[in-house]
């Protein structure tokens, strides 16, 4: 099968890019994070000692399994975790993010605004930045595409196999973050909503459904042996809840400090990594944070919105001006809000099976996402999908203008 050139720029360019950084900006030297650092320590626990545990805490649940796997398998296979080893395996995930971005644009647009899309994701600099970081981003920008694509081939086949790969990919992606759980449930609706809605395919979305289960059947089944209650969430996804919707975490938000909260007698002694404290404050903090929602939804919805336009500003780069020049920080704003308005009209215009898919799950899932965390990072595995979108914007803009020309042309000669 022959390699569109396209595709060939963009991977040529992402490996410039993600070379330069891994080489002038080197993991090792780069921050490493209080995320980094328990991942790392749940990793070496595994591949020394086969237990899933954090210093003390053994065993623990803080984090959810998969990336702490995929340390632990890179740990073993190469005989250390060097940071340079994870970046090059990372940097690798991230081209697959842009073969899956191509052939995502492929089945909903065409082959130019599949070639436009990856290029631009090829040199999105946050995406690309993420493969020499010991955080979920990389895995997860892979996984959750890979995920938009099965959706798309399922609204175009509505096979088993496309069913299958859907449930499958869906259950993976929660393994490597939580915030798709909800989705789970819903999964046979969803499906029958993207087929033909005949009886067969309510099946189909079944075996979606129950596959996705049996991915996260162990998780549960071994947090029910350690801990004596079956969870597939992390202990800690309560303490996020609770900050993400407290209204005095939103309120410093807009400096990306939560210093109040930080400095609470919880969230001291969370940090110090005490076993017990942890899975209990996480239980506790997910029941504040659901009374918060029931006492208020709209104002939560409100803050969940902000914070997603907070989270493109700081994209733009305008948070370090945030204080010193507030216009700068308008400007950020409306560049994101606009972006994202160019990427809906992009996938408003695609007639086929699926986009809609893509728009939903962009928008509920930015809006999970931030109504739990602010964390700019978070929204860094929907940007290809969005970028996607305003390609096909360009490429409808770049069409009209080339068809215009042409026709101006052809006047002249015709008025010769």
């Amino acid at each position: 099968m022959r390699v569109p050139r396209s595709l060939i720029v963009a991977l040529s360019l992402s490996v410039l890019l993600q070379g330069y950084l891994i080489i002038a900006r080197p993991l090792s030297a780069g921050p490493i994070t209080v995320d980094s650092r328990e991942y790392i320590s749940i990793a070496s626990h595994l591949v020394h000692e086969g237990t899933y545990a954090h210093d003390q805490e053994a065993p623990t649940r803080m984090r959810q399994p998969l990336y702490p796997l995929f340390l632990a398998a890179i740990w073993a296979v190469a005989g250390n975790l060097h940071p340079q080893t994870v970046a090059v395996i990372q940097a690798i995930l991230t081209l697959g993010s842009i073969c899956l971005i191509y052939l995502i644009g492929l089945r909903l647009f065409n082959a130019t605004t599949a070639g436009v899309g990856a290029i631009l994701v090829a040199v999105y600099v946050p995406l690309a930045m993420t493969s020499g970081l010991i955080l979920t981003e990389c895995l997860y920008t892979f996984l959750l595409l890979g995920t938009s694509y099965f959706l798309v081939r399922w609204a175009e086949e509505n096979t088993v196999r496309a069913a299958a790969l859907v449930g499958l990919s869906i259950g993976l992606l929660t393994l490597c973050r939580s915030t798709t759980l909800y989705l789970i449930p819903l999964l046979p609706l969803v499906l029958w909503l993207m087929s033909d809605r005949r009886g067969a395919q309510v099946r189909k979305g079944l075996l979606a459904l129950a596959i996705a289960v049996a991915v996260l059947l162990p998780w549960g089944l071994r947090n029910y042996a350690a801990f004596g209650h079956f969870s597939v969430t992390p202990s800690l996804v309560g303490v996020a809840m609770w900050q993400g919707t407290h209204p005095d975490y939103f309120k410093y938000a807009p400096y990306g400090a939560v210093k109040i909260l930080n400095a609470s007698p919880e969230a001291r002694l969370i940090s110090q990594g005490q076993h017990y404290l942890s899975q209990g404050a996480g239980q506790r903090f997910r029941q504040a944070a659901y009374e918060h929602v029931r006492k208020d939804p709209w104002g939560v919805l409100g803050q969940g919105i902000v914070k997603v336009v907070i989270t493109w500003t700081y994209w733009a780069g305008t948070r370090p001006w945030l204080r010193t020049a507030p216009a700068w920080y308008a400007i950020g704003v409306i560049a994101k809000v606009a972006f994202l308005a160019l990427a809906f009209y992009g996938f408003n215009a695609a007639k086929r099976p699926g986009v809609w898919t893509i728009l939903v799950w962009v928008v509920v899932f930015s809006a999970a996402m931030m109504v739990v965390t602010p964390v700019a990072r978070y929204l860094i595995p929907l940007m290809p999908l969005i970028i996607l979108g305003a390609a096909e914007v360009l490429r409808g803009w770049g069409h009209r203008l080339t068809m215009g020309n042409q026709a101006d042309h052809a006047g002249q000669h015709g008025g010769e």
